[in-house]
């Protein structure tokens, strides 16, 4: 393998001051870009330079490996003097880019290794990013599973375990190229957890007013919780639940024992409130039979539930036409199924992500009171106001608690 290229003392400093320059303008919204970093490579979003969070901005450290351009047409931008302000930043430079695009995550493309790709590989990496860049503008992020479905809906690829492997291979290699965002594609099931650190006092206060919410069903007639057959889904399931208040679960499959009682005795400490579980899962053999399990099992701890199956049920599959896989006759629960629905079974993750949000969306609302909820956000509002201010004034706040203690 041939050695990578030395860089040279030059190309470490600019990429150095394009580091600088991107925590400059995160760090400090709405000022004057000094002229010396004029002409430097690199395009911040407003959502950034307002101070969203995304825990991807720490990729930045990544910076000496060579990057792939990305496109600027087209987005926001009132930079012609170099200033930032509504838009976003957008220095023009003809070297490689940094980008947050509206609404994006991240563009990451790295390029690690050249790969002499087939035509019909090139071909398959460029619907891969079409179907990609239509889901971040959505605000979805994709598992490659996902990605798969999507494809063999559009008839690009076949449905088979061949197929799936494959597509698995080229986008690994896509992403190794440089030709495939590597932020683009989720594993949920493997994630570093760590402790939250700041390095100011203000940090942590501005933190606490992003995170800050009241339990906008406290003063509700039902508590609802979400539950999905999958962990890959989680992501999706998580975004709508988020908006919505609710609490979400992945059942990874047949519930655990131990979790099983922790739920039954999280939904009897529910007080006056009518418990509900809104449940998610293949439509196989063992994924219709977990929604039965939950049930029986909730049961035996002597809780009893609201509880609906709203995906992936037979109307659903009749009316958005998922690509069907063989029922596995290994299944012990095979035959029943077959009885019932013949040889062809349906996974959760070929529906797309926006029908799965409506999906949960449609029914929770139908446990909420509207008007309850809408006061506990406008009081939510308030206090985050509240903490805004102490974040923005932290300097008076600890100028004052010192001559208290003085």
């Amino acid at each position: 393998m041939a050695k990578r290229k030395r860089r040279s003392e030059e190309e470490i400093k600019q990429e150095k001051r394009r580091i600088e320059l991107f925590w400059l303008v995160r760090e400090r919204p709405r000022t004057e870009v000094p002229s010396a970093y004029a002409g430097e490579s690199i395009h911040v979003h407003k959502r950034v330079l307002d101070g969203s969070r995304n825990s991807l901005a720490k990729s930045l450290m990544w910076f000496p490996r060579r990057l792939s351009a990305a496109p600027a047409a087209g987005w926001l931008s009132n930079t012609q003097q170099g200033t930032v302000g509504e838009g976003c930043l957008s220095l023009k430079t003809s070297g490689p880019c940094l980008c947050y695009e509206e609404g994006v995550a991240l563009l990451m493309k790295i390029c690690y290794r050249e790969i002499n790709f087939r035509p019909d590989s090139l071909a398959l990496i460029r619907r891969v990013n079409d179907i990609i860049e239509e889901y971040q503008r959505k605000g979805y992020s994709l598992t490659l599973r996902q990605v798969y479905y999507q494809l063999v809906a559009r008839d690009v690829i076949p449905n088979n375990e061949r197929s799936y492997k494959n597509l698995g291979n080229l986008i690994s290699d896509g992403r190794m190229s440089g030709l495939i965002d590597w932020n683009a594609i989720e594993d949920r099931t493997r994630n570093l957890r760590q402790n939250s650190h700041w390095d100011t006092p203000r940090q942590i206060i501005r933190s606490a007013a992003f995170q800050f919410a009241y339990d906008k069903w406290e003063d509700q007639d039902y508590y609802v919780e979400v539950w999905v057959e999958k962990d890959a889904l989680v992501g999706v399931v998580g975004q709508i639940c988020n908006r919505l208040d609710v609490p979400y679960f992945s059942c990874r499959g047949y519930v655990s024992q131990s979790e099983m009682w922790v739920a039954a005795e999280r939904l009897r400490g529910v007080g006056d409130k009518t418990p509900v579980i809104i449940h998610l899962g293949d439509h196989d053999p063992s994924g219709k039979d977990m929604s039965r399990d939950i049930v029986d099992r909730l049961n035996v701890f002597e809780v009893f539930p609201e509880f609906t199956r709203i995906a992936l049920n037979m109307n659903q599959i009749e009316e958005y036409n998922p690509p069907p896989n063989p029922t596995k006759l290994s299944d012990s629960r095979a035959t029943g199924y077959i009885n019932e629905f013949g040889y062809e079974c349906w996974e959760l993750d070929a529906l797309k992500p926006e029908i799965i949000e409506s999906l949960i969306r449609e029914t929770v609302l139908e446990y909420c009171d509207m008007d309850r909820f809408e006061k506990a956000k406008q009081r939510e509002a308030e206090a985050k106001r509240t903490l805004q201010n102490v974040s923005e004034n932290w300097d008076a706040v600890e100028r004052e608690y010192g001559e208290l203690n003085g």
